[in-house]
């Protein structure tokens, strides 16, 4: 038995540790920074807002910015207009006298003198309210001042009757020259009333009357300077020629919307009045008159369609009435307002009346298959209709028809 002491016992080895152990190097304490609030608005807000401002630009582009271009074709048809015509009361073609006169004077130096034997002149204004009937008064037609100075006329003038107005009577008027019957100043007046002695005792007396248009003046009786002849011609010469215009314009703004007048149909007179002097100058006048056929455009324009068998049911227009040559063969009774036969030469060129601010106004507010309806009951448009709408989102053209273009555009075939 191995018996074992306490001196057989060995004490464990003091073993070094395989790397030496150090306390880790202490870390200074954790500073919390406290975190600030994030400034500005949530995502939603930002999103909402956004969305409204789109909203808003939106609208204003679909309102501000609504407009619409439409362009359209029209019927048009060109024709050869050279054939004799006439017009009349019972004729194909409707048509009225249209009168117009107007006055010019300029001074000149004067030289030497003459005995002068001058009688008034000037344009009075002839009212009907008696028949709604034209009444024809003949050459020499006396109007008298209510002291006696006679006047008369030195070419027919047919007076229109007429017409009724909300149950009043408009007189029917026309104008005409007048010339006093004897030389001298004491028929010079600043204005006047005049009745035609060849109607007293009749009920015409008092409805046929006239008043002055213009003074009746020119009346001279005595010496006074005379104008050396080459400058007096040029100085009529330069006054005719400014009547011309004058006249042509005269006649235009008479002219009724429904009438038409060829230029060549226009015709005119001139007529030099007395000269009127003051020391050594001299004013030379002349007087212009100007009657043309007021062609109802309507039935001219149906005749000429007829004869090219344009569609019947396309109300038309002239579009070129100044292109046209108009020559007289019988228009004696053009005064009176009697038949007349002319013939015209050249190109018509008939177009379809079209109010474009009428179709805009039918168009506002439309959607596109409404404004296709429109457009079909429009018979003036016989080609393709183009519509634009701005911005191009909206489906419908704006309800404000100012904010509506419409164009015309020629035929392809053109």
């Amino acid at each position: 038995m191995n018996g074992r002491s306490i001196q057989d016992i060995v004490p464990p080895a003091r073993t070094k540790p395989i790397r030496p152990v150090s306390n880790p190097p202490r870390l200074p304490p954790e500073s919390h920074i406290p975190m600030e609030p994030r400034s500005g608005l949530p995502f939603t807000a930002i999103a909402t807002a956004a969305v409204v401002v789109v909203g808003i630009v939106v609208f204003i582009m679909s309102t501000v910015f609504h407009t619409a271009l439409i362009r359209v074709q029209l019927f048009e048809r060109s024709i050869d207009a050279s054939q004799t015509y006439e017009a009349g009361a019972e004729k194909l073609i409707a048509y009225a006298p249209i009168t117009v006169s107007a006055e010019a004077s300029r001074t000149v130096p004067a030289t030497g003198s003459v005995e002068a034997k001058d009688r008034a002149s000037g344009t009075i204004v002839i009212s009907n309210t008696h028949s709604a009937r034209p009444q024809r008064l003949i050459t020499n037609t006396r109007f008298a001042t209510d002291d006696g100075k006679v006047y008369r006329i030195h070419a027919p003038v047919t007076v229109p009757g007429y017409t009724t107005r909300n149950g009043e009577r408009i007189p029917g008027t026309a104008e005409a020259m007048v010339y006093a019957d004897e030389p001298g100043e004491a028929y010079n007046r600043e204005s006047a009333t005049l009745k035609l002695p060849g109607l007293k005792g009749s009920a015409q007396y008092d409805t046929i009357t006239a008043t002055t248009k213009t003074p009746l003046a020119g009346g001279f009786l005595g010496m006074r300077p005379s104008v050396e002849k080459s400058l007096r011609d040029q100085t009529v010469a330069d006054l005719t020629a400014e009547l011309d215009r004058v006249l042509r314009e005269k006649l235009i703004a008479a002219l009724q919307p429904e009438s038409v007048v060829i230029p060549g149909s226009i015709e005119f007179t001139y007529t030099e009045g007395p000269l009127s002097a003051a020391d050594d100058k001299a004013t030379i006048t002349v007087t212009g008159s100007a009657i043309a056929p007021a062609l109802t455009a309507e039935t001219l324009v149906r005749t000429l369609a007829a004869s090219a068998n344009a569609p019947s049911d396309i109300p038309l227009v002239l579009g070129n009435p100044e292109s046209l040559e108009f020559a007289a063969i019988d228009i004696a009774g053009l005064k009176e307002g009697r038949s007349i036969k002319f013939s015209l030469s050249g190109t018509a060129e008939l177009e379809a009346a079209f109010d474009p601010k009428a179709f805009a106004l039918d168009l506002a507010g439309k959607g596109r298959d409404e404004a296709a309806q429109v457009q079909a009951s429009y018979r003036a448009i016989t080609g393709p209709v183009t519509i634009t709408v701005r911005p191009f989102w909206r489906s419908s053209l704006p309800a404000n028809p100012e904010r509506i273009t419409v164009e015309t555009v020629p035929p392809l075939d053109r």
